[in-house]
């Protein structure tokens, strides 16, 4: 088995959750909190931050510190703030709301995704030992 990168990981999770049968079943806190739970674990690993245990307010403070940009912030706000309602204050948002946030949360999957680095060329500099 392929090792899979750290997006990807969190896409795999993402589209089995979307495929799972909690909406359909009606549970939509069930539902939120691993959504939740699958970014958490996906901006510790990212962007080394404090983020499972930490509040929406705690991960947005700590990702103001790192290089991402405010269409991502707002995304990553977006998201968690919506799952904070539908596991905290009982919200039952309509299935179209949480198609948007899925799409929302895979989009900021793959905006934070890091650049390649480009292709290091063979037989440059350091196999002439410059």
């Amino acid at each position: 088995d392929a090792i899979l990168s750290t997006e990807d990981e969190a896409l795999l999770r993402l589209n089995r959750l979307f495929d799972s049968d909690l909406i359909r079943q009606g549970n939509v806190k069930e539902y939120f909190l691993e959504l939740s739970e699958i970014l958490r674990r996906y901006f510790e690993r990212r962007f080394e931050i404090l983020a499972v245990e930490s509040t929406t307010s705690e991960i947005l403070q700590a990702l103001r510190q790192k290089e991402i940009s405010s269409s991502l912030r707002e995304k990553i706000e977006q998201v968690l703030d919506t799952a904070d309602l539908a596991k905290f204050a009982k919200w039952r948002p309509p299935v179209p709301e949480i198609i948007k946030v899925n799409q929302l949360a895979k989009a900021i999957v793959e905006e934070a995704r890091p650049l390649l680095p480009p292709a290091q060329e063979v037989g440059t500099r350091a196999s002439h030992g410059v």
